[in-house]
This record gives C-alpha cells, sequence and structure tokens, in this order.
C-alpha cells in the first residue's frame, strides 16, 4: 500500500460482534517500512550528523523527519532543508520531488479485502507520517473509506511504538486492547503493541502473517 510512509493497518471488531469473540483484528500493511532509497535521499541520509550519547552520530535528516511525523516541522520545512542539504537548483529539487514518492505502490487488492472486513469489523489505520497524508489517504490514494478510523503521529504528536498511539487507534474505535490485533512490518511497532495489550502480528511475509490473521479471526 505505501512505500516511504510508515503505516500499519488495523481491523476491529464491531460492536455487535464484541460479546460473541474474544478477539478484533487489525488488517495488514504491505510495505509500511519499505523505505524508498532514491539516489537523493541517499546522499542526504549520509550528509550532516548530530552526536550521540553512545558515541554514534545521527543524521540531521533523520531526526527533523522524526520531528515532521511528530507534526514538530511541517513537509515544506523539511523539503527546504533536503533542498539545501542537497544543493539542489529548481529543476533538479523538482525532480527530486517528483521521485521521491514514485516507488509508493497500492495493494488494490488488499484494500479491498479490508474493505471486505469492514462488513463485521471495525477498521483502523495508524501511521508514522506526516501531517499531509490524512488527505493523501482520502483524495489520491481514495483509500480513506476503507477505515473507520485513521490515527496520524504528525496530528496526535506522537508515534509508533509509544503505546498512547495504539490507545488514540482504540478510543477512536471504541474498543478494548484485547479485542484488537495489530499488524505492523516493523518489530519494535509490534512489539510496542503487545505491551499494551493487543494482539499483535509482524508483517515480515505477507502469507504467514494473513494465515495468522485468518487464524484470529477463524
Amino acid at each position: 500500500m505505501c512505500a516511504r510512509r510508515c503505516i500499519s493497518v488495523l481491523a476491529l471488531k464491531r460492536r455487535s460482534d464484541i460479546n460473541h469473540r474474544q478477539h478484533g483484528c487489525r488488517a495488514p500493511c504491505p510495505a509500511g517500512h519499505a523505505c524508498l532509497r532514491h539516489r537523493h535521499e541517499h546522499r542526504l541520509a549520509h550528509r550532516s550528523a548530530a552526536p550521540l550519547e553512545d558515541g554514534h552520530r545521527e543524521p540531521v535528516r533523520y531526526r527533523l523527519e522524526q520531528q515532521a511525523q511528530r507534526g514538530e516541522i511541517t513537509p515544506p520545512e523539511l523539503w527546504e532543508y533536503a533542498r539545501r542539504e542537497l544543493n539542489l537548483d529548481a529543476a533538479g529539487f523538482a525532480e527530486f520531488r517528483a521521485q521521491f514518492f514514485a516507488g509508493d505502490v497500492m495493494d488494490h487488492g488488499l484494500i479491498e479485502r479490508i474493505r471486505g472486513l469492514k462488513e463485521r469489523y471495525r477498521t483502523g489505520i495508524i501511521t508514522n507520517a506526516w501531517i499531509d497524508l490524512r488527505p493523501t489517504l482520502e483524495h489520491t490514494w481514495k483509500i480513506g473509506d476503507a477505515f473507520d478510523a485513521i490515527v496520524v503521529s504528525a496530528e496526535e504528536g506522537i508515534m509508533k511504538p509509544d503505546v498512547r498511539i495504539y490507545q488514540k487507534a482504540l478510543d477512536a474505535l471504541d474498543v478494548e486492547a484485547a479485542q484488537a490485533v495489530f499488524l505492523d512490518d516493523n518489530l519494535a511497532n509490534v512489539e510496542g503493541a503487545r505491551r499494551h495489550g493487543l494482539s499483535a502480528i509482524h508483517f515480515s511475509d505477507p502469507a504467514l502473517a494473513l494465515s495468522e490473521l485468518d487464524r484470529l479471526l477463524a
């Protein structure tokens, strides 16, 4: 569904079904953390770095992107940093922006499966993403209708695996953690969900993850 923007998808039992089954479910994200690595981004990742307590150095790009995903800086501010850091002229920067998300691929079959789940389950999405993702989901990708709740880190000021963002989704869907199943291809996010009491599936192998999802729904 996504390449660079980190998205986790969930589906949860509808209230009418909660009394009859123990688990809800979250539906999977096919490529939540498969980040695009264009040549400009690769160059940017190895530029300016800040020292960390353990002696390693953190790329400023990474720190700024984390700030954008928490809503502390805007996407235009992040883009401007990239333009300056890469020393791009107007044409080069236009090409950079055009190619940055060019590898994003929508899994339409999976989206239809999620839409099918809505007949019996509440579905939602938790995403570590910039403030502009919601309109992208709803108007560009046109998949907002697949979800009962959309939780964007930049809107909430917190990111996965902070347990508070999982609770935001649970509250939005009016379910308890024990009634939910979470899928994510980032193991840290999966572990964060488990710490908060959700059943969680590591989406490292799509076939195995969907099989586990089917098992929980059986």
